[in-house]
């Protein structure tokens, strides 16, 4: 069956040209998380920390996104503040899981 010209300059626009960024391992991210460092695809207003995005007033601590006066309880972030002495958070108001 021949090739039609159509389909064969569609095929080139859908798969050749494709307006993708690239990083030097040639990992292709979506227009709208261009930014790649070390094959993470993170959003342009983000910075990239192991492997993580995260906003860029945040933080990263033990892989999780937090606000940068916070620490991480159990994979969550709490604000100095309502740590208890047992190291947990008194408030689940204050633990957040969003920015992960």
């Amino acid at each position: 069956m021949p090739i039609l010209l159509a389909d064969y300059i569609n095929y080139i626009t859908n798969t050749l040209l494709q307006d993708k960024p690239l990083n030097a391992n040639g990992i292709c991210c979506p227009l709208d998380k261009p930014l790649n460092m070390n094959d993470t695809c993170c959003a342009a207003n983000m910075t990239v920390t192991n492997g993580t995005c995260c906003a860029q007033n945040m933080t990263v601590i033990n892989g999780t996104c937090c606000p940068w006066n916070n620490t991480v309880v159990d994979e969550n972030c709490c604000s100095q503040d309502f740590i208890s002495s047992d190291g947990r958070c008194k408030s689940n108001a204050n633990v957040s899981a969003a920015f992960r």
